[in-house]
């Protein structure tokens, strides 16, 4: 771990050096940073970030592979509405917001909603039947055609998996899900070369459980179930491709370990490599993360000798994949891009008064892989 403290450092250092004379290359195609609720577009580094909405409450966004759209959720007013009640009588909201889905033009701009709440929606309203929709944060479909998220009923719990086509402009239900009454916390997906796995544990801490449906007849192809691990809770939950093309589902530790299951036969999978993070492109760095008992999560570009403080949620790269921002470099909010040279941070973002902390990157399509 020595000589990786020594880069790390190394890196931090370089980070907060003048860039004068460095060639960085200006985003492109565009870098959407997301902060305090609502998305932006990286000007390059001779102007503060672009602002795109003007939403406040966007979470989960996510870029198309094919960087054409955003989709995200946003807050429901009937939520918003709740959660005013809550904080005013004293109480903490120990629960996710009713939201709906919305698709933004991440070239020309321009938002649509795709979902909406039930009529007569309603949460602790004093005499009013409680009636409200949780949703998840959408996935795309590996062709960027498609978005599917899961949807929640509350009180009563009915919940299903639904898929938008975007050439169609329309929704549809893609399969029933067991139901989930009384649940304030909505079920989490993730769509990849697997299919779509959907997360049906209790909680990241939990016993963790996973369903794999099929994206064309939503019939159940798999499932994953892992105990937990006492102590170490779930940080990512992603689809990982080995070298023959097998589609793994992985789950990342807080404690930076990885576990590898075949949906097929609920089976652990054994590899002497960790999983790395990249793009499809065949010069794409490979990135892996570990974790450092004083810093926390690092990532490091295989064969290159480079790494510096960052987590798989803070990092993302270019579609060539030479390039990755990085947020939180060289200081909270920043965000920063590293050109295998120099990191350079982006002008407007940070902690400061006139600046915008950011809180993610979204950039190029990235999968992870085994054996690369």
């Amino acid at each position: 771990m020595g000589s990786v403290l020594r880069v790390l450092g190394g890196l931090v250092l370089l980070a907060a050096l003048c860039a004068a004379g460095v060639q960085a290359q200006t985003p492109d195609p565009p870098l959407i940073l997301w902060s305090r609720g609502d998305l932006y577009r990286a000007a390059g580094f001779d102007a503060p970030p672009e602002r795109l909405t003007e939403d406040g409450t966007i979470s989960g966004p996510a870029l198309a592979p094919n960087g054409e759209w955003i989709a995200y959720k946003i807050a429901s007013p009937v939520g918003l509405e709740a959660l005013s009640r809550v904080q005013t009588e004293g109480f903490i909201a120990a629960f996710d917001l009713p939201a709906d889905i919305v698709l933004y033009d991440a070239a020309g701009g321009g938002a649509i909603s795709l979902t909406a709440q039930p009529a007569e929606a309603a949460l602790f309203v004093e005499g009013q039947p409680d009636r409200a929709v949780l949703r998840s944060a959408p996935a795309w479909s590996p062709d960027s055609t498609q978005i599917a998220w899961v949807e929640v009923d509350y009180p009563d719990g009915t919940a299903r998996l639904m898929l938008y086509e975007v050439a169609q402009a329309q929704s549809r239900l893609l399969a029933a899900l067991p139901p989930q009454p009384n649940r304030l916390v909505p079920l989490n997906l993730v769509w990849g070369v697997g299919g779509i796995a959907v997360d049906l544990s209790p909680d990241a801490a939990s016993d963790q459980f996973h369903v794999v449906y099929d994206p064309v007849s939503g019939q159940p192809t798999g499932a994953v179930g892992v105990a937990a691990v006492i102590g170490n809770s779930v940080r990512l939950t992603t689809w990982v491709v080995d070298s023959t093309g097998r589609a793994l589902l992985g789950l990342l530790y807080e404690s930076g370990g990885w576990t590898l299951v075949d949906p097929a036969d609920n089976l652990p999978a054994l590899y002497a490599d960790l999983p790395a993070l990249r793009t499809r492109a065949e010069s794409s760095w490979l990135l892996r993360f570990g974790v450092d008992p004083s810093l926390g999560f690092y990532w490091e570009i295989g064969g290159s000798n480079a790494a510096a403080a960052g987590a798989p949620n803070g990092v993302a790269l270019s579609p060539d994949g030479r390039r990755l921002a990085v947020v939180g470099q060289p200081a909270d909010g920043v965000a920063s891009i590293y050109d295998g040279t120099a990191m350079i941070a982006l002008p407007g973002t940070g902690s400061g008064e006139d600046e915008i902390p950011v809180g993610a990157v979204l950039w190029g399509p990235m999968e992870w892989a085994l054996g690369g």
